[in-house]
């Protein structure tokens, strides 16, 4: 599996940051796992299908 990930985060006020993170899975990009039944087969997760895509994620965060 392979992702590109760029983020930013920016201080507001004394301990409260905000922030965001870009994600982006290329096309074809996924997790294999064993299946229980069988250690021969598998299956593969994409975290954003197999097309690929990106993920827009904000947050707040605050420091003690």
């Amino acid at each position: 599996m392979s992702s590109i990930s760029f983020g930013l985060e920016h201080n507001i006020y004394k301990s409260f940051n905000v922030g965001f993170d870009v994600i982006t899975y290329p096309s074809g990009s996924g997790l294999e796992f064993d299946t229980k039944k069988s250690k021969n087969s598998s299956w593969t997760w994409y975290p954003y299908g197999e097309k690929g895509g990106s993920i827009f994620a904000p947050y707040l965060s605050i420091h003690f």
